[in-house]
């Protein structure tokens, strides 16, 4: 779904830098819509008219084939048949127009900004955004290809750096972009001769993250290459050093790296070396914060305003507000004199605007919140400014490579020191969970279950920590309770955990519906967010006159605990709907907010048996086949996905009560939305509320939030302490997948050797021995429904992986566990097999939990999970936010509608990164 709120809120922002990036970033955000609501945005411009804002716009527009002579025209206060000429005419002919029509207006400003406009009104350029999302393989190659040219023909000697290179020519006409960037890597970090590593570093930094990442594992004290002690002398005797102490052949190859990175000025590459600048600790995070700083502008800092307003962890934003504000202000100790677009120099000053930015309360802004609308308005936003301010300069050329490693080192503590930990800013209280229930209650006897948070020690599953802000007397959240086996009387109420002792105790009338075990699921939420998860295991049997009343307690365990981080989430999701089953088999809905009271939308309008669910998935599947047969065409798609939503606004219609289609019309596209529901059959993202409309799954962020609806097969895992870093991956790769050898680098990309070696058709025993400890377990596998629906780990019976299985695997408590249900056959929608994967997954320790609606084909499995990856285990985005930018680039690249299928369960604030640790 494009974002045209979100772009039109940019487009109207009161800082004219952020309104010029929406207006540059408006054709890659909303390739359909833009030329309309640029048109909109013009009519809509303060007069007189800013040249800055007007130049940017009209070029927009031509490229856009919106009209853009009547505001040109009004700018440059000419006829438009005048100005329409000189379009036509040569380049000379245009630039003297235009500078006589600027004397004439008296114009101030920028105006050469808008001389481009020559090219785009005659269709021979296209905004430099048009290219940037999703490059392919192919393009990585070419554009790699012809640096190596271009550098190469710069060289002393032309003839022989172009006969070093031979072999890396050959790798990128085959597209194998990896090798190519390992051995323009060694080239970089180990020559003696300064232009060639050079065109070496140019060249690699066209690839983007395939050379970025070994780059940063190298910066973070990982093996790579580096010079050996020959190449050191010469480097040094070409500084006219007569002696090279302190110049080691490590601390040289770490300049080295950082010099390389340096270079790189893709999206992808910006957005991880800002994830390890927030991320990493010691001596790596030093080095690449330096890195950061002297970047090109565009590349690192658009990640970093956003992460620092919008990561979920409040220390991460802090340090991620502190590298902003170093990097902005020019600090001495990163060594990075002025700020630059490539080669071309803005003064300190016209980046303030980033820190303000920043320092807007949350509320204030409302296209931000999404980054894959943020980041592209701020990068074309920077790359506005040399245009505006700009002078051509020499980037960081005035010392030899030997006195810059020298100072590099020198700076590293300094860095450091500049860049030492802060505590939290935050109060913390420890709490003991308290809930009581009967283990055992008798069908139809109304019983009471309380909750409350202690400020004492107590036999419950604590403790845990309670921030509260400076001053604040008392924290407010809500309690909710689910329940599918009981009637809840008001499932959802208010507790104050005051700072000063305990909470009130908060009761709930609960009357058991059927006999058997029962779970109660408990969960504390601050605004839209879960901060806590609790889950009641008792029994209910038969009422008989001579049954005896429980005097035992029910057993609770704490799936999550509440710590101080965990408040801080409040305001991740735009909306949470806490939908729940009612006594007369209908839904209730209640909607919550970040901020406000909850609100009691209504009930469905009818109930549902199971034959009329059954029914409508029959449709859904059959759609959902012919959506992924080979490539459809785009007309046959089209058609498919309108056949989709109008089977989906019926089942809309059934679930949905009166006015929830305001509420939704009311969300920002892409908002993120969590559905707390203990109906495991919806299929959220495939619903649309009008019968033309657009299907939830393409229009917003969804999320399932864990509900504890049956009993689990086994002891649920106790929550740990989990760090950000993933250090380990398991691979599993089932039978009949194809090239199973190449499905880690297609999934983890560079960070393969994490996942090393997969594991290809294992036994149960080889399965459950290599899950231990991992950070990451990933499965691609087939997903098949005969007898029952299970992850196909190897051929035969013995590789079946159902879902009351998951228990025994013993996955790692806070692991990311990534369920790629691939198939070779027809798809069919399989809502309550996926959630009973999530839920075991979840009661066994997995945070989140991502698995698909259905089989969906193994390349776009693949490729799929390699996106997701890129933006959270390198990026560092949020889960939630990492499923998003993966769709959207998915939507880019696949001709195959298959990025609508997949689900995420669990919090969709877990942020993890890959480690700086060294590989085992």
């Amino acid at each position: 779904m494009e974002p045209v709120s979100a772009l039109k809120a940019a487009l109207g922002d009161p800082v004219g830098w952020i309104r010029i990036g929406a207006i540059r970033a408006a054709q890659e955000l909303a390739p359909t819509r833009a030329g309309g609501l640029l048109a909109e945005h013009a009519g809509a411009l303060r007069r007189p008219l800013a040249v800055d804002e007007a130049s940017t716009l009209a070029i927009a527009m031509a490229h856009t084939r919106e009209n853009p002579l009547p505001l040109t025209a009004e700018l440059l206060q000419v006829p438009q048949d005048r100005l329409r000429e000189a379009l036509a005419g040569n380049r000379a002919d245009w630039f003297e127009f235009l500078r006589a029509s600027v004397t004439s207006a008296g114009l101030r400003g920028p105006v050469g900004v808008i001389g481009p406009l020559i090219a785009a009104w005659n269709g021979l350029s296209y905004p430099p955004a048009a290219l940037r999302p999703g490059r392919s393989a192919a393009h990585r190659a070419q554009a790699a290809k012809s640096a190596l040219d271009r550098w190469s023909r710069m060289h002393a000697d032309p003839a022989a750096a172009a006969g070093a290179f031979e072999a890396v020519r050959t790798m990128l006409e085959r597209e194998d972009t990896a090798a190519a960037a390992d051995a323009l890597i060694a080239v970089a970090l180990t020559d003696p001769h300064e232009w060639t590593r050079v065109v070496a570093r140019k060249a690699a930094s066209e690839l983007g993250l395939d050379a970025a990442t070994p780059l940063l594992r190298k910066l973070a004290g990982d093996d790579g290459p580096h010079p050996d002690a020959d190449a050191v002398w010469a480097i040094a005797r070409d500084d006219r050093r007569e002696s090279i102490d302190g110049l080691t052949p490590e601390g040289l190859s770490m300049f080295l790296t950082a010099e390389a990175l340096e270079d790189f000025a893709d999206p992808a590459t910006g957005a991880a070396v800002a994830a390890a600048a927030i991320g990493w600790d010691g001596d790596a995070r030093a080095r690449v914060v330096r890195v950061a700083g002297r970047m090109s502008a565009s590349a690192a800092l658009p990640a970093l305003v956003w992460s620092a307003r919008h990561l979920p962890s409040p220390r991460e934003r802090a340090r991620a507000a502190e590298v902003l504000h170093r990097i902005v202000a020019l600090d001495g100790a990163l060594d990075a004199p002025f700020h630059h677009i490539h080669r071309i120099e803005f003064p300190h000053g016209h980046l303030d605007w980033l820190l303000d930015l920043v320092a807007r309360n949350r509320t204030q802004t409302s296209w931000d919140g999404d980054p894959g609308v943020a980041i592209p308005i701020l990068r074309e936003a920077i790359e506005a400014l040399p245009d505006m301010v700009g002078t051509v300069g020499q980037a960081y050329s005035t010392a030899r490579t030997a006195h810059l490693a020298m100072l590099f080192g020198s700076h590293v503590p300094t860095i450091r020191h500049l860049f030492g930990d802060r505590p939290l800013p935050k109060a913390r209280l420890e709490r003991e969970p308290k809930i009581d229930f009967p283990e055992q209650c008798s069908v139809d006897a109304e019983v009471t279950l309380t909750v409350q948070l202690r400020a004492v020690a107590g036999p419950a599953v604590g403790p845990v920590a309670v921030p509260f802000d400076e001053g604040e007397a008392e924290v407010e959240l809500l309690v909710v309770v689910q329940a599918p086996g009981f009637s809840v009387r008001e499932p959802v109420k208010a507790m104050t955990v005051p700072r000063d002792g305990s909470s009130e105790t908060v009761a709930f009338a609960l009357r058991p519906r059927a006999a058997g075990e029962q779970v109660i699921d408990v969960k504390f939420m601050h605004g839209t967010a879960t901060i806590g998860q609790s889950c009641v295991a008792t029994r209910v049997i038969e009422r008989t006159e001579t049954t005896p009343e429980s005097a035992g307690t029910a057993a609770v365990t704490m799936l999550e605990p509440i710590d101080a981080e965990a408040l801080e989430l409040a305001g991740v999701a735009e909306a949470t709907f806490l939908v729940q089953t009612a006594d007369n088999g209908r839904l209730d809905w209640t909607l919550v907010r970040p901020t406000g009271p909850r609100e009691f939308l209504g009930q469905s309008s009818g109930a549902f048996e199971p034959a009329r669910v059954a029914a409508w998935q029959v449709e859904q599947s059959r759609l959902i086949r012919e959506m992924l047969e080979p490539e459809p065409t785009p007309e046959d798609l089209d058609a498919l996905r309108a056949q989709l939503a109008a089977t989906g606004n019926e089942l809309y219609a059934q679930i949905a009560p009166k006015g929830l289609e305001s509420v939704l019309d009311g969300l920002n596209e892409n908002a993120l939305v969590v559905f707390d529901c203990d109906a495991d059959w919806i299929p959220w993202e495939l619903l649309a509320s009008r019968p033309e409309g657009t299907l939830w799954g393409e229009r917003f962020v969804l999320v399932r939030s864990p509900v504890a609806s049956r009993p689990p097969h086994a002891t649920i895992a106790t929550p740990t302490t989990v760090t950000t870093a993933l250090d380990r991956a398991l691979l599993v790769v089932g039978d009949e997948i194809d090239r199973p050898g190449r499905v880690g680098q297609l999934t983890f990309g560079r960070m393969e050797a994490r996942a090393a070696p997969p594991l290809i058709k294992a036994s149960w025993a080889e399965l459950q021995r290599d899950v231990a400890g991992k950070d990451i377990v990933h499965f691609v596998c087939h997903g098949r429904q005969q007898p029952s629906y299970h992850l196909s780990y190897r051929e035969g019976v013995a590789g079946r992986l159902l879902p009351r299985q998951v228990h025994a695997l013993g996955v790692k408590w806070g692991a990311v566990v990534f369920a790629n249900a691939c198939s070779s056959g027809a798809s069919d929608l399989l809502l309550s097999d996926f959630q009973s994967f999530g839920r075991e997954f979840y009661y066994a320790g997995a945070r989140p939990f991502i698995g698909t609606l259905g089989p969906v084909p193994t390349r776009e499995a693949v490729e799929f999970a390699g996106l997701f990856y890129e933006h959270f285990a390198i990026a560092g985005l949020p889960a939630g936010h990492a499923l998003r930018m993966a769709r959207q680039d998915a939507a880019r690249r696949f001709k195959r509608p298959v990025w609508l299928f997949y689900c995420l369960y669990g919090s969709p604030s877990v942020v993890r990164r890959w480690s700086t640790a060294p590989r085992a």
